[in-house]
């Protein structure tokens, strides 16, 4: 049997966009009732041994406890990570890290774009099945906990099943600074004006100058949702999409919702596709900071180059349809008539 680890944000769906829009909040006590879900899940079909990641608002812990009340048989094989935390994005990068060296088969994660993102590099090739609890979330799915413990379950059963059966690659952007790799985005990188970072998350559309994205949905919410708007790029395209905005060169103007409730007027100087192999050049005459996944990462000053790379060799995302579909077919879920349990 795998295992299976679980990476709660305690700082997802809580930053500046909840004042400057109308995004929705989800507290820690509706992700710790998520979780809750998640474990049911597992325990109706599997007994994985579950991982945790601990944190200081204790959404884990929160979710056993409730468990421990109601189902006691859902938390026998749950712990915590055994792990120091500092409350801030770098637990998620090493809660990853530590589950998949641990083995886990699978690592289900509770944020938006930016705890996919980190969870993914810390992960390396271990899938990860991302759940929405953040603002703009292209990566992360809305789906009810319980199911996506079911299909955690039918991974962590099966370790021997190809992993581009039931998951599917995600493309990634990769950035290097003066020749020098810094960091990946695996939805979009936004060139902000100004070396502000104190806020992160991005939402001022006269502040930024360009946007590269891995994908691109006219249905999309956040900063991919512009490229989305000029020209769709699906996750089976072998090439994502360059738009620099701004200045007085625009040849259009795209209305574009960059956050919820937030929908802003962008100029469009120039839209090409960005294929692998053949690096964007990052423009800036002018200090500016890099938004991956919607959050301010990267700082760059004048006389610093930057280029943005594209890989389609980006992290194995657990598409949770495909998952219920072959655990359905295999049998997974009919009870023999003797009572005992998955076929």
């Amino acid at each position: 049997m795998g295992k299976i680890g679980i990476i709660a944000n305690p700082a997802s769906g809580k930053d500046i966009r909840r004042l400057v829009a109308h995004a929705f909040v989800v507290s820690n006590n509706e992700k710790a009732n998520i979780v809750s879900r998640i474990l049911a899940g597992l325990a109706a079909v599997e007994h994985p041994e579950v991982v945790i990641m601990p944190d200081k608002f204790g959404i884990g812990r929160q979710a056993m406890s409730e468990l421990q009340r109601l189902n006691p048989q859902a938390v026998q094989n749950v712990r915590l990570l055994d792990m120091d935390f500092a409350g801030a994005g770098i637990d998620t990068l090493r809660a990853a890290r530590q589950m998949a060296a641990e083995g886990a088969g699978c690592i289900i994660t509770l944020g938006g774009d930016g705890t996919a993102r980190l969870a993914a590099q810390g992960a390396g090739e271990t899938p990860v099945l991302p759940l929405s609890t953040g603002t703009n979330n292209v990566l992360p799915v809305f789906l009810e906990g319980t199911v996506a413990g079911l299909a955690a379950g039918w991974v962590a059963a099966h370790p021997g099943q190809a992993r581009q059966d039931y998951c599917y690659r995600s493309k990634r952007l990769e950035i290097w600074v003066d020749g020098v790799y810094r960091d990946l985005a695996l939805v979009d990188v936004a060139v902000v004006q100004g070396l502000f970072t104190g806020s992160r998350a991005v939402w001022e559309a006269d502040q930024i100058t360009g946007v590269f994205v891995t994908r691109a949905s006219p249905g999309a919410i956040g900063l991919s949702s512009v490229a989305g708007l000029i020209e769709p790029v699906g996750l089976e395209d072998a090439y994502g999409l360059q738009v620099a905005l701004g200045g007085e060169e625009a040849i259009f103007e795209v209305l574009a919702p960059l956050a919820p409730g937030l929908v802003s007027r962008l100029s469009v100087r120039r839209v090409a596709r960005l294929f692998p192999g053949q690096p964007a050049v990052v423009e800036h005459a002018r200090p500016v900071v890099l938004a991956l996944d919607g959050e301010r990462e990267i700082t760059l000053q004048p006389q610093e180059s930057a280029a943005v790379h594209l890989s389609l060799e980006g992290p194995w995302i657990v598409d949770v349809d495909r998952v219920m579909r072959l655990a359905a077919g295999d049998g997974y879920f009919k009870n023999q008539h003797n009572g005992s349990g998955p076929a």
